[in-house]
């Protein structure tokens, strides 16, 4: 015959193990890619221009994001959305000048 502790501690156990295997409410996040508008950079070095400037992330660059529209970085975190991940994007090159923009991954909800 089992003590009493002993069937208070195999319950525990029992209710421990079944909700290891019964998953809880899923909350559904939102997540979207957002770009902002592409920046000619000129990045080689020439005799008019020997120090290259390459585009600068602020928080003024504006980004248009899928079902939500153009925003900053900080209008996007007054609303919520976390960013996720930040990518400078070459979207291609014509003679010495680069074609460059940003691309942020947004995240709202777990």
């Amino acid at each position: 015959m089992k003590t009493h502790a002993a069937i208070v501690f195999t319950a525990l156990m029992a209710v421990a193990l079944s909700s290891m295997w019964v998953p809880g409410a899923a909350y559904a996040g939102e997540a979207h890619v957002c770009h902002s508008k592409v920046q000619k950079a000129q990045i080689q070095p020439t005799p008019s221009n020997p120090r290259p400037q390459m585009p600068v992330l602020t928080d003024k660059t504006a980004f248009t994001c899928p079902g939500i529209g153009v925003r900053t970085i900080p209008q996007l975190a007054e609303t919520g959305w976390s960013i996720v991940q930040v990518q400078g994007q070459n979207e291609g090159f014509v003679g010495p000048v680069a074609k460059l923009s940003f691309t942020l991954v947004i995240q709202k909800g777990s």
